[in-house]
């Protein structure tokens, strides 16, 4: 675990690091030990990142979470002294959580019209309920609160579902936008007829066509695509299209094969083992989503090409993964998310 987090944190030289690394990719233990540390750190640089700069909670937050970090790195770390670091950064993460949410809910929703005319008024304050559609020839943008701000396209219709009293929510009911967002994982959200574009901290384009069909394109952080408890997790470069038929949709990086871009685009995986035959390593991340398939030689064929680019993590059996065990596909995940561009 040591040369793990020092492996993490870049403070090991070059040579024993490629030994490290080289170690971690064959072992199964050290690998899933060093995608859970990816994990968590990722995690807590996002919520840091969310924090107020001047604010003494975030401060205390980030004090305890070094704290922790400097106590994770020592030779022989002192566990008494190491778990009450970690409840003291705990206490303090819960703490700048509450006050981000806090100040994310006083905080209004306002909208002016930066090109052309908008249906209703050119600018105003946003209500749940309230309604931003833009012409032809338009362009509008609706700040919310202090998180971030949406921009809507000429020809888009855009509706304030919730402005902070349960969660930051708005529906596209056509058209398009562009969301750059700075906020707490999955506190504001965009619906579609197609399922619910749900923000962990990114900046990304969403588009909704005449058929209800949402199409969904990442330029920073990730965001996850739901419907109905299932979850499309599309990171930074990459993209999916959804279906208003609930059809689970399947990300793309930008520049995935061709074989492999037709495959996913259909349920009906076409020409599936050109496609698979195309597929790169960095391809897992369609992989990992086909194999949710409902056809099982589907599943099978894409296990195996999976299983042979990064095999699942110790304790996640083929039977688990065929019956699509979500305990099983999440552990498989979180192996797989550290290795795609954004989440290194």
């Amino acid at each position: 675990m040591e040369n793990l987090s020092a492996l993490l944190d870049g403070e090991l030289p070059p040579a024993e690091a490629t030994n490290v690394r080289t170690h971690a990719e064959g072992c199964a233990p050290c690998r899933a030990a060093l995608a859970d540390l990816r994990a968590i750190d990722g995690d807590l640089r996002t919520l840091l990142a969310t924090s107020v700069s001047d604010a003494p909670v975030a401060r205390a937050a980030r004090s305890a979470v070094a704290a922790l970090g400097a106590a994770r790195r020592t030779t022989r770390p002192r566990w008494p002294a190491f778990a009450a670091l970690a409840a003291c950064a705990l206490v303090a993460l819960v703490a700048a959580e509450f006050a981000i949410l806090l100040r994310a809910k006083n905080a209004p929703y306002a909208w002016r019209a930066v090109q052309g005319t908008l249906a209703g008024a050119s600018s105003g304050n946003a209500a749940v309920g309230d309604v931003i559609e833009c012409l032809e020839g338009s362009r509008a943008r609706l700040t919310i609160g202090d998180l971030g701000e949406v921009e809507v396209e000429a020809g888009t219709r855009l509706r304030v579902v919730d402005c902070g009293r349960k969660a930051h929510e708005l529906y596209l009911e056509r058209g398009t936008i562009r969301a750059t967002i700075v906020a707490e994982p999955r506190l504001f959200r965009i619906g579609t007829p197609a399922g619910l574009a749900v923000d962990l901290g990114c900046a990304y384009s969403l588009a909704v066509d005449g058929e209800g069909v949402a199409m969904l394109r990442v330029h920073t952080g990730a965001v996850s695509f739901e419907r109905e408890g299932a979850r499309t997790y599309v990171p930074s470069g990459a993209s999916c299209a959804a279906r208003p038929d609930g059809t689970l949709p399947v990300p793309l990086w930008d520049d995935a094969p061709e074989p492999l871009r037709r495959c996913a685009a259909s349920p009906d995986v076409p020409d599936l083992a050109a496609a698979l035959a195309s597929a790169r390593d960095l391809d897992t991340l369609t992989l990992w989503h086909l194999l949710r398939h409902p056809a099982e030689d589907v599943r099978e064929a894409v296990y195996e090409r999976l299983a042979g680019i990064e095999p699942p993590p110790a304790g996640v059996t083929r039977e688990q993964c065929l019956a699509r065990e979500a305990r099983a596909l999440d552990a498989w995940l979180r192996l797989l998310r550290p290795e795609w561009p954004g989440n290194r």
